[in-house]
């Protein structure tokens, strides 16, 4: 059972609960019921069974069968003090749940027949019935009346407040919610952002910014097959990405590449042959940046840091370290090995 399901499973068990425990209490000598109230809990109950045992699958028809079990509960348990009583209080808080209910249904329905509606607007009418029910308490309590009072005098009320807010958190939660359709393209369109684009703060070495400056003879990396001949890997730092410069096989152009990483398969996120670099140097603060110009007015703009000023905690700073004492050593014996010759 993955986390939809479990959840699902949850709401069902609360809706189902609220309906067994107020069916229960139609049955107690003490309790004044009403007509339609049975049929009300019924409805709780089988709605909450059928998203246990049916719905708990589907995401969206297991939030169509919560907000509809609610709605026509609600409707079913307020028509007797719309119709048949003079308290003027419950007439017009039975009238609001009647409204509410409604256009409950309304936005429920149009979950089955639009696929790009979402379900913040029957969560509002939801917190809208939530708030009915719990809002005169917290006001009495707040103006002084005992707690224990009020909820003693308001279980029924804050049962089945408690109940609504349960299903509105479960309904709120990442894995549960349905979006609309701007929305969900918004999101998709912020996650294929950030998935293929670096981030504002990722830079290179400041002893690297010279190799896009001027592109090096040595240090190429030949490719056997494919449109590129050979490429040149440059360490982007606060990102996973990483820039390669790839020189064509045909023509001879040298191609900006930003791609996942350094293995031998990789996506590219971006790629423009490099038509004129311009330069910033960095300034006292060791501090500049790059503007590489491909065609069509396109360019990308990579900041220039010295990694060592960056904060790296003591593994960062034991490796920056030991890399550097290693290609100390390594620069020493090369030129160590051409006095010799």
């Amino acid at each position: 059972m993955n986390r939809t399901e479990a959840l699902t499973t949850f709401m069902g068990l609360v809706i189902a609960f609220t309906g067994v425990y107020f069916l229960y209490l139609t049955f107690t000598p003490e309790y004044e019921t009403y007509p339609g109230e049975i049929t009300s809990d019924i409805l709780l109950i089988a709605g909450g069974a059928l998203l246990v045992a049916v719905l708990r699958k589907d995401l969206r028809r297991s939030t169509i069968g919560a907000m509809m079990t609610i709605a026509l509960s609600t409707i079913v348990g307020s028509l007797y003090y719309v119709f048949n009583t003079n308290d003027v209080l419950n007439i017009a808080l039975s009238n609001v749940f009647l409204i509410v209910s409604v256009v409950l249904i309304y936005y429920s329905i149009s979950l089955i027949f639009n696929t790009t509606a979402g379900s913040t607007k029957g969560l509002i009418c939801l917190g809208i019935l939530a708030a009915v029910q719990l809002a005169p308490i917290f006001y009495r309590i707040y103006m002084g009346d005992d707690i224990l009072e009020q909820i003693k005098e308001n279980l029924d009320r804050i049962v089945r407040g408690v109940a609504y807010v349960t299903v509105i958190f479960i309904l709120t939660r990442k894995d549960m919610t349905l979006e609309n359709l701007p929305r969900r393209m918004n999101r998709n369109s912020r996650y294929l952002y950030d998935d293929m684009c670096t981030p504002s703060d990722a830079f290179i070495d400041i002893k690297d910014y010279a190799k896009l400056a001027d592109i090096p003879e040595e240090g190429w990396k030949s490719c056997k097959f494919g449109p590129i001949d050979s490429e040149m890997t440059i360490p982007l730092y606060n990102t996973d990405m990483a820039i390669r410069l790839q020189r064509m096989r045909v023509g001879g152009d040298v191609h900006l590449a930003l791609c996942s990483g350094d293995a031998e398969s990789y996506r590219v996120a971006l790629t423009m042959p490099i038509r004129s670099v311009k330069v910033d140097e960095p300034d006292e603060s060791r501090k500049g940046k790059v503007r590489v110009y491909g065609d069509d007015g396109v360019f990308v703009d990579i900041l220039i840091r010295d990694l060592g000023d960056q904060p790296k905690g003591y593994i960062g700073t034991y490796r920056y370290n030991r890399d550097k004492a290693r290609a100390r050593k390594k620069k020493k014996k090369k030129s160590s090995a051409n006095s010799q010759r």
